[in-house]
């Protein structure tokens, strides 16, 4: 089973930015998509980082890159509220992803999924076996009781991180991507810690083995967000095209 691969691109101020340990990068988000675009990437899965920080957000230019470029789009980073979430529905994003944060409404990400499970995935920031939003550290209860209200609610896509990995280049945490996996049939994003091909290996192989368990849950891993690997220059993404198929 070959997993789809989604190219992180986050934005602030207007600028793709890049996160770690040294200082931020910045460049022109729409000559990173279309570099993306040329090297075979069909996914990007463009963050909102004002949105994520409280610092405001960067809705008409998210609309013209989506616009401009022949892409799937999946859109992310602070979409915890209604009127977030109604503009990003607005725009051409196939996937619109909720973030942790939201899960502080339980009611109203329930009456979202009902209108929306079709399009709309939840975010998932794990630390140990909690469930705990990056950056803003709010705890929204323990793994499985979260995914038992997600599936309940209807949930059909996770985005699953482990917040101790997310930029850090230390890994894929297959041990969650399998727990959450048992414990849920909706599909899965990997996101956060990617560093080697061999990384994404390790996922796809566990995809493969879900997929031909004999299992009454059969969730599976069936797509990867890679950002910071790539900026690092650890492999292309035809290398990683490759891995995953």
């Amino acid at each position: 089973m070959s997993c789809e691969l989604l190219v992180a691109v986050d934005i602030r101020a207007g600028r793709s930015a890049r996160l770690g340990s040294g200082p931020e990068a910045w460049s022109d988000p729409a000559a990173a998509i279309a570099d993306f675009r040329a090297a075979g990437a069909l996914w990007i899965h463009l963050v909102d980082l004002d949105l994520v920080y409280g610092t405001g957000d960067n809705f008409a230019l998210l609309e013209r890159l989506m616009d401009s470029h022949p892409m799937r789009w999946e859109l992310s980073g602070g979409i915890d509220t209604p009127e977030v979430l109604d503009r990003a529905l607005a725009t051409r994003a196939e996937r619109i992803n909720l973030a942790t944060t939201a899960l502080r409404d339980r009611a109203w990400v329930a009456g979202v999924l009902a209108q929306h499970a079709d399009r709309v995935a939840v975010c998932l920031d794990v630390d140990g076996a909690r469930v705990v939003a990056r950056g803003a550290g709010t705890d929204v209860g323990e793994l499985r009781e979260v995914i038992d209200f997600l599936d309940d609610a209807g949930a059909r896509r996770y985005i699953v991180t482990d917040r101790t990995r997310d930029g850090a280049l230390a890994g894929a945490n297959l041990e969650l991507l399998h727990r959450v996996a048992e414990l849920s049939q909706a599909h899965i994003t990997a996101s956060g810690g990617m560093a080697t091909l061999a990384d994404l290996r390790a996922v796809r192989e566990l995809s493969e083995r879900r997929a031909s368990a004999d299992s009454d849950s059969p969730g599976c891993v069936d797509s990867v967000i890679i950002g910071k690997a790539f900026y690092e220059g650890n492999f292309t993404v035809a290398l990683a095209l490759a891995e995953l198929s």
